[in-house]
């Protein structure tokens, strides 16, 4: 493939061809023709992420929606859950896998590590863990791992039941940022041992304040489900949805007590989830430095059940509704979860930036989902965005490079002449998919930039220019764009 456009070169070339440039005094167009002749260099390796095992996987092989089935190659096990096991909304392992990755790695401490945040609470797992964690006591290359075993077994095992107990005994309310101090002990005691947590959890129901209070009253309705105690779990349950209805309890207490009542199944649960959706004060709550989704709870458990209830909420007339089932669409949406089902319904919350009462950094988020899965009708709501909407044009852009329709031309010209040098690059990135650029403009623009650097220096390019009066030149932004295309077009 011809390079035309590889002045991506300029990175390693200027250097050397900076001073003979300068020298010569030639015309921008042999100056273009020195630096096309030399050959490109080699892309950079892109970085690994630390602790990695480096593989020549292709990226779909870690998508979170394929998972090696149970009886996969036990490298391809490594290789995936390795991938996953640190990283935030990581799917979870089968019992049977979990068993191969611990028996494959029991004897490597190390790799073992790797693989901790994956295992389930059991006793068969707490012991072997336990047993590495003695072995390797006196081992001094264990010592930077010792904490994370600990802790571990702290959470999941009744090897230190004294110490969680007395760290769980501490729960209360943080009165100063919102949430409950020590509340991942208490969770963890009520899992690992319930007959110590029992105790405890019937002191902070009466004792505790409101947020406390609700968590311990939902780890005893769980357990009274768990157990098929009818009786406890109906008294439990009056006692959360009183919660509920309470618009006077903090965001926190009541978020805790939706979660608690959404994730068990009980005669009436869909009906009374959908009547949640008259309270505004669900939609967007929050309490100290903490926000919440309590709609999006039962939601997210099976959203092929729930995208067309709230397709058709979001189409009634009650704004109220409305909005709550946009919300939870949105949350979803933009929890990487692209579908267009989930997208459609709520479309018009792109050209309408109030019709939504949550952070304006979902519909960030929400635009630049539009590239994701195939929505053309999405197009005119993304110009609309560029010619109305500054905060957010840059991101309209570039999701329209996906589309590369011509009608977006006129407004990403538009707005490629009042962006801030920050911004240029994302509305270029759609201006050049959208055949906003000529061939001659394109060239132009590198001969322009190639002439820049000649006269005032490489780092004259990058430099930070805070007002808009000290903006680069349109053309050699469009060069410096254009200079940095990994992938150019033959012409």
């Amino acid at each position: 493939m011809r390079r035309v456009f590889a002045i991506s070169l300029l990175a390693l070339l200027f250097g050397c061809y900076l001073t003979s440039f300068a020298q010569s005094q030639k015309e921008p167009n042999d100056l273009l023709r020195q630096l096309l002749s030399a050959p490109a260099p080699p892309p950079p390796p892109a970085p690994e992420p630390e602790g990695e095992r480096k593989t020549d996987r292709p990226p779909k092989f870690f998508d979170s929606e394929n998972v090696p089935p149970d009886n996969a190659p036990l490298q391809d096990l490594h290789d995936y859950w390795n991938h996953w096991a640190t990283r935030p909304n990581a799917p979870s392992p089968s019992t049977t896998v979990s068993q191969r990755l611990l028996d494959s790695a029991v004897d490597d401490f190390r790799l073992l590590d790797r693989f901790l945040s994956l295992f389930p609470s059991s006793p068969s797992f707490a012991e072997k863990i336990k047993q590495v964690f003695d072995k390797e006591a006196g081992n001094p290359e264990f010592q930077r791992y010792q904490p994370g075993y600990k802790k571990w077994l702290l959470f999941n095992s009744k090897y230190f039941v004294a110490e969680l107990l007395a760290k769980a005994s501490k729960a209360k309310d943080d009165e100063k940022y919102g949430g409950v101090d020590n509340a991942e002990e208490l969770i963890a005691l009520a899992k690992v041992d319930w007959s110590t947590a029992a105790p405890l959890l019937q002191t902070l129901v009466n004792t505790a304040k409101q947020r406390t209070s609700t968590l311990a009253l939902s780890l005893l309705y769980q357990h009274s489900v768990a157990e098929k105690d009818a009786d406890a779990e109906l008294k439990f349950r009056e006692k959360l949805l009183s919660i509920v209805s309470d618009r006077n309890l903090s965001g926190h207490a009541r978020d805790t007590a939706i979660e608690a009542l959404s994730v068990t199944d009980w005669s009436g649960r869909d009906e009374w989830y959908v009547s949640l959706f008259s309270d505004a004060s669900l939609i967007d709550p929050d309490d100290g430095n903490h926000g919440f989704a309590p709609l999006n709870t039962l939601f997210e458990r099976d959203p092929d059940k729930w995208i067309p209830v709230m397709t058709k909420l979001v189409a009634g007339k009650d704004r109220t509704v409305q909005q709550a089932a946009a919300s939870c669409l949105v949350r979803y949406v933009t929890d990487h979860h692209p579908r267009r089902d989930a997208i459609v319904p709520i479309l018009r919350w792109l050209t309408e930036p109030d019709w939504i009462p949550i952070s304006g950094t979902y519909r960030t988020w929400f635009m630049q989902y539009m590239d994701e899965v195939e929505l053309p009708e999405s197009v005119p709501a993304l110009i609309w965005i560029v010619e109305n909407d500054e905060a957010n044009r840059r991101w309209a852009a570039r999701t329209l490079a996906h589309y590369k329709d011509p009608r977006a031309i006129p407004a990403l010209k538009k707005a490629l002449a009042e962006a801030e040098e920050d911004e240029r690059s994302d509305i270029l990135q759609g201006l050049v998919a959208s055949g906003g650029l000529t061939e001659t403009e394109q060239v132009n623009a590198l001969e322009a930039y190639t002439a820049f650097i000649v006269k005032s220096g490489r780092e004259a390019v990058g430099r930070y220019r805070p007002n808009r009066d000290e903006r680069l030149p349109i053309p050699v932004s469009i060069g410096v764009y254009l200079a940095g295309l990994n992938s150019p077009p033959d012409s």
